[in-house]
């Protein structure tokens, strides 16, 4: 079937320009689109920048195989428009960013869990709900599916990661420790159970504090090196926030472990001493009492007692 014939997209003298033909096609099917598409698409994007195409149709009741391109569309225009957001929006090195926000706690396993040192426990972990992570790490994992309280990964070298959900405080990262460790009966003993959890320390965060604007994008890498801090305003999870990521500085724990140890040494330290000086005050006062007892005696010093007999 020949293309109907257009003044307007000749191109010279009784030619027909088949490139031009296919664009008014698809103006053709531009028309059939609701003209309050675009503003309704950045109306619930200003809403929710998170918002995918599907669930803008599903909103907006358009029919997502009709719609679903246009809609798109749309919303790449939104997020990447210089005219909509002059000072850009998102980041510029990622296409995927980070959308959740969460805390996360790290410890030590104690030492009768340690799976280098015995084998059996891996098996046993397995058998008590934990499942093995399919990376080169040889991670477990262990995930409280009934409360949702957060997630656990147990790695090889005997570091425990523990990301907590909302709303956050270490209450409920030794509750997930106790539940993953103490309900599954890997640790029996309570001491070393409680022990273990009080050894849980924050290890990094994601916070988020939310403005009434949209922020212009920025990300401050300053203090990344001497404090592990990084900021972020104006990304595409949440452009009308200030992000703030920070982590525990590495090695930090070998430090903390050892200091505490050299103030453990201290005091027993400071108990020997103690107790030499409490015995050497023992032994003067034993001194002095033989010396007294010795010059109450009869005689004196250097010379006889009387009641002695020369033979």
């Amino acid at each position: 079937m020949e293309p109907p014939k257009r003044k307007a997209i000749q191109k010279g003298k009784g030619c027909w320009d088949p490139e031009h033909e296919l664009k008014a096609q698809k103006n053709t099917v531009y028309s059939s689109i609701p003209f309050s598409l675009k503003s309704n698409v950045f109306q619930l994007l200003d809403q929710d920048p998170l918002l995918k195409a599907k669930k803008i149709c599903k909103l907006l009741d358009y029919d997502y195989k009709t719609y679903g391109a246009q809609v798109s569309a749309r919303r790449f225009e939104w997020l990447h428009s210089e005219k909509i957001h002059p000072f850009g929006l998102g980041s510029k090195c990622s296409n995927y960013p980070d959308s959740q926000n969460h805390v996360r706690a790290t410890c030590r396993v104690p030492e009768c869990l340690d799976r280098r040192k015995y084998p059996d426990v891996l098996p046993l972990a397995i058998k008590a709900g934990w499942r093995q992570n399919a990376n080169r790490n040889r991670a477990l994992v262990w995930r409280n599916d009934q409360n949702s309280l957060g997630r656990i990964e147990w790695f090889e070298n005997g570091t425990v990661s523990i990301s907590v959900r909302s709303p956050i405080n270490m209450g409920r990262a030794r509750t997930l420790a106790g539940k993953a460790f103490g309900d599954t009966v890997l640790i029996a003993n309570s001491r070393i159970l409680i022990a273990f959890q009080e050894s849980i320390r924050w290890g990094g965060a994601h916070d988020v504090y939310e403005t009434k604007e949209r922020l212009p994008y920025k990300k401050i890498e300053t203090y990344v090196e001497p404090y592990n801090l990084v900021i972020k305003t104006g990304d595409r999870s949440h452009p009308n926030a200030i992000e703030v990521e920070w982590a525990r500085i590495p090695g930090l724990e070998r430090l903390e472990n050892r200091l505490n140890s050299i103030e453990v040494l201290q005091e027993k330290q400071l108990q020997f001493d103690e107790k030499q000086i409490q015995l050497q005050e023992r032994q003067l006062q034993a001194v002095e009492k033989n010396t007294e007892a010795l010059e109450s005696a009869p005689g004196k010093s250097g010379q006889p007692p009387k009641n002695i007999g020369v033979v």
